[in-house]
């Protein structure tokens, strides 16, 4: 099962997967985690969806809040 990691920036959402499938069985996951290069290690940038302005940003980000997705 491959995993997908759903964030959001302040310039827009990232949707991330992970390079490898038994990632969260690791033992050394935070450590890894701790720094940019690790992070870069086991993830991979598949799509980004820039906010469109700063308005919009906010509205995303209350409808995230309140548990609505669009």
């Amino acid at each position: 099962m491959t995993l997908f990691i759903l964030t959001e920036t302040s310039a827009g959402y990232a949707l991330l997967k992970a390079k490898d499938k038994k990632l969260l069985k690791r033992d050394d996951l935070a450590k890894e985690a701790e720094t940019a290069e690790g992070i870069n290690g086991m993830l991979k940038l598949k799509q980004f969806k820039k906010f469109e302005s700063a308005s919009a940003a906010l509205e995303e980000a209350a409808a995230l809040t309140e548990g609505k997705v669009r």
